[in-house]
């Protein structure tokens, strides 16, 4: 809330699978650059508010790779997606594979589709590959270059 009680609306919210890597990822970095106005969550989270290097699915190289070129996420929180989320967001980013998509998602209007590749089972290599796409989209986006509609 602001100072007269109003609820503002938080710019982007941006979606993985299990709220571990792509989507924290980008969640550090826009709010590094905008401070507050990002969040992330997952589609498919095992262990809802747990933290990141708690994941059972083994987040170490996720986690050594971002401290690597940014703030650590290993103590950030996972959050499981839920429709009302969609909502409170100027933006929406969804990185998960479709298959993994709950109904309530439709790519278009204020939601978008970026199609990464998950970081999970892949060599340091990858996963340094996969950050760095993640940091260039986040960053065109936060100097207004990043187009949001479904690419054709």
């Amino acid at each position: 809330e602001d100072e007269l009680g109003y609820h503002r609306m938080k710019e982007i919210l941006f979606v993985c699978v299990n709220n571990v890597g792509r989507s924290q990822w980008a969640e550090s970095i826009y709010n590094n650059a905008r401070p507050g106005q990002a969040e992330s969550a997952g589609t498919s989270v095992d262990e809802p508010n747990g933290f990141v290097g708690d994941w059972a699915g083994g987040p170490d190289l996720i986690i050594h790779v971002q401290n690597e070129d940014g703030p650590n996420i290993a103590l950030n929180r996972r959050k499981q997606l839920t429709e009302d989320m969609l909502q409170k967001f100027g933006r929406v980013v969804v990185m998960a594979q479709p298959e993994t998509w709950p109904k309530f998602i439709q790519i278009g209007g204020h939601i978008d589709q970026w199609e990464i590749n998950d970081p999970v089972n892949m060599t340091i290599g990858e996963v340094r590959l996969t950050r760095t796409l993640v940091k260039s989209k986040v960053e065109e986006l936060i100097n207004g270059l990043g187009r949001l509609e479904v690419q054709a």
